[in-house]
């Protein structure tokens, strides 16, 4: 079997399955910068999006979605690494349960909301004001958020778990 880091391109795919055409199997590896930076595009979109939010309180959500973009960004690559299958003896199918849940708890706790969240988190036994996370919600501003999560990472977490990346300066 043959293995590469991609970055979502499905004509690097036809080509390799071109040069690899007697039989032998091609097991792409999502690249998790990719992965990231096509889930933040989506997320920059929805805070961007004055349609879809256009009351005075989606625009005070959306300003805080704004200044936390960069947090949820930083904790899926946390995600990321802390499930990465390199660093675990468990089977397969474990490491990729525990890298959806943690994906899909990023705006949680991102938020303010931490009950979900693993080991990682200092605030999960610590009281902590919800505020963020009930205005957030009230909108379907997180709700949209954990769909994007979702469509864009959840979706190839399979794939994610091998903490891959094509970037040569990810690499020294």
């Amino acid at each position: 079997m043959h293995a590469f880091s991609g970055d979502g391109d499905s004509n690097t795919i036809a080509k390799c399955m071109e040069i690899i055409s007697y039989g032998g199997r091609i097991f792409k590896v999502e690249s998790a910068n990719h992965a990231v930076r096509r889930s933040g595009t989506t997320i920059q979109k929805l805070q961007g999006n004055t349609t879809r939010f256009s009351s005075p309180a989606d625009i005070k959500e959306q300003k805080l979605l704004k200044q936390k973009i960069m947090k949820l960004i930083k904790r899926t690559l946390n995600a990321f690494k802390s499930n990465d299958i390199n660093n675990h003896n468990q089977p397969r199918k474990e490491i990729v349960s525990n890298l959806i849940s943690d994906l899909r708890n990023v705006p949680n706790h991102v938020f303010g909301k931490h009950y979900n969240c693993g080991i990682f988190c200092k605030r999960k036994n610590i009281e902590t004001d919800n505020t963020d996370y009930s205005v957030m919600q009230s909108s379907g501003l997180l709700n949209a958020i954990q769909y994007e999560i979702g469509k864009t990472l959840v979706a190839c977490s399979n794939t994610l778990i091998w903490n891959a990346t094509n970037n040569p300066q990810k690499l020294l």
